[in-house]
């Protein structure tokens, strides 16, 4: 049994809502698997640290976004950008 937690409840400028490794995202106009935590990133939405979740693209990596993708083919994202995009239902962003 594998003791680390693979949900987490995650704060945005709305509340808070669960971030769940192993669902996708929809951000930058592709979606993305969310992969792992990776550790916390301060927020601007006031919020404070926030944590931050390593992403594998399901899809073509848009070129504004190729500067982040790490040597093993994720890009870290804000957990309250995920989270906020959850909220929403996950429409096309």
């Amino acid at each position: 049994m594998d003791p680390r937690p693979n949900e987490f409840d995650v704060p945005y400028s709305g509340g808070k809502h669960p971030v769940k490794l192993g669902q996708t995202v929809r951000l930058n106009g592709i979606n993305w698997l969310i992969h792992e935590p990776d550790g916390y990133f301060y927020s601007p939405s006031s919020i404070g640290g926030v944590m931050s979740f390593r992403c594998i693209p399901l899809g073509k990596v848009p070129s504004t976004i190729e500067q982040y993708v790490e040597r093993d083919g994720t890009v870290v994202y804000c957990g309250d950008t995920i989270a906020a995009q959850l909220a929403r239902g996950n429409p096309d962003w």
